[in-house]
């Protein structure tokens, strides 16, 4: 696990650096990569023909042209969309990238990636199979294997039985009581934590459960260096260059 965070603290781009270009595009981590970042998380999806897609939300909406749910959209449909105007017009006609163009992008940029699985209702299991099993066909042997992570407890006990050798991410949005034995169940990596959910005391309790806190999204300098003084390992940010004065 020491490959993990070779250098801490750890830094890592939002899906990309969706601060500067919209969420979840090669657009977004072509300007992480440009910000001098080297870890990058973004989300992961499967439409209705099983096509492994960055994309965030159940539904289309928010972040596109379209209408409806990924679930029920085959990448034909999805590919077709715009996914850059509702950000700028400098991204009009910017597209959802697949799992495939990601990873290659990430590979030839030496990058480093946390690959949030990010499963529609009812395709659980089926989006961390094809996540796993294109990861294997795509990832170089020499590279050190993607960071996973997940909300879905289902995703974190499937990844926990078959996936031991990848590093892996427990998120919690908030503090809950009794996360530790669910940490420990998941054998996971590090704990992914919203921000706010965390005060000195909780910290040093969260580290003596897990061996890495990571701390999402924090976009103040100022809170992540008061995160980083209490003994956090890393934080996402959408704006990932304005943390690195603070660390």
């Amino acid at each position: 696990m020491d490959e993990l965070f070779p250098q801490l603290p750890v830094i890592i781009g939002h899906r990309g650096a969706c601060g500067y270009a919209p969420e979840n595009t090669l657009a977004s981590l072509r300007k992480a990569k440009e910000l001098g970042i080297e870890w990058v998380e973004f989300d992961v999806k499967l439409t209705a023909d099983d096509a492994l897609i960055l994309f965030h939300d159940e539904k289309l909406s928010r972040t596109s042209t379209g209408r409806g749910k990924v679930a029920h959209m085959s990448y034909a449909d999805i590919i077709g969309l715009d996914v850059g105007s509702h950000f700028s017009s400098d991204y009009i006609g910017e597209t959802a990238p697949t799992l495939v163009h990601a990873l290659d992008f990430i590979v030839q940029a030496n990058m480093r990636a946390n690959i949030e699985i990010k499963p529609c209702p009812g395709r659980v299991l089926p989006t961390v199979m094809c996540t796993l099993d294109l990861i294997k066909t795509h990832w170089p042997s020499n590279k050190p294997l993607p960071l996973l992570s997940s909300f879905s407890a289902v995703v974190t006990d499937y990844l926990s039985e078959q996936a031991r050798e990848y590093p892996r991410g427990f998120l919690l949005k908030r503090w809950q009581r009794g996360w530790q034995r669910r940490y420990e169940g998941s054998r996971s990596s590090a704990l992914h934590i919203h921000h706010r959910a965390l005060n000195s005391k909780r910290v040093a309790t969260a580290k003596q459960t897990a061996q890495y806190v990571l701390a999402f999204t924090v976009n103040d300098p100022e809170r992540a260096k008061e995160l980083f003084d209490w003994g956090v390992d890393g934080v996402f940010s959408d704006y990932p260059d304005r943390i690195i004065a603070a660390s």
